[in-house]
């Protein structure tokens, strides 16, 4: 479903969390603004940077309704991939703590250029979980580009490509219901 605000249109995700009670169900119409949250990775967004021409791009949904989120992540280039997290940094209190979540793990199936991967309280590690850390505090992070997705090779165990989860706009397009039909000159004047 889409939310909307009488101004903003904004797909079900992560920048509703800080203010969802604000947010209403209504139709989709045709041409409007949404947000996604994303990263595009590559070894420069390492610390130090790594020189490679592997790239690739995660795209983060959360639901909430079932305190969850899926993470979609497609590479291109990388071989001899050891392991993938999301790496997130969460603020409770005063205190920050810091974990992984995995993604994939070698032995654990063949690495695929694409991976789904739905995620629940149940994947954050136990550690985290015990001091009170949930699926909403992820999204926080989130939001606070707190969170970075990382891929590990074997040639470089210290991660070849990682990159922020960042908000990207974009324009979605809903021609079916627009029953007086649409202009496609929206689209240009949209994405400009």
């Amino acid at each position: 479903f889409i939310l909307t605000t009488p101004r903003i249109r904004i797909c079900a995700g992560i920048a509703l969390l800080a203010c969802a009670p604000a947010f209403t169900r209504t139709p989709a119409r045709a041409c409007s603004t949404a947000v996604r949250w994303s990263a595009d990775l590559d070894g420069k967004s390492l610390i130090p940077a790594v020189e490679t021409t592997a790239s690739g791009t995660a795209v983060f949904t959360f639901d909430f309704e079932h305190p969850a989120a899926t993470l979609d992540l497609t590479t291109s280039g990388v071989a001899d991939v050891q392991k993938a997290e999301l790496q997130v940094s969460v603020r409770k209190g005063t205190t920050t703590e810091a974990f992984a979540i995995s993604l994939y793990t070698t032995g654990t199936e063949q690495f695929s250029a694409t991976i789904h991967r739905a995620l629940s309280d149940a994947d954050i590690p136990a550690p985290a979980r015990a001091k009170g850390i949930a699926m909403a505090d992820i999204a926080n992070a989130v939001l606070a580009h707190s969170a970075t997705v990382t891929v590990f090779t074997a040639a470089h165990p210290a991660g070849e490509i990682s990159g922020i989860i960042v908000m990207h706009k974009y324009t979605v397009y809903n021609d079916d219901l627009n029953s007086k039909g649409h202009d496609p000159a929206l689209h240009k004047k949209a994405e400009t």
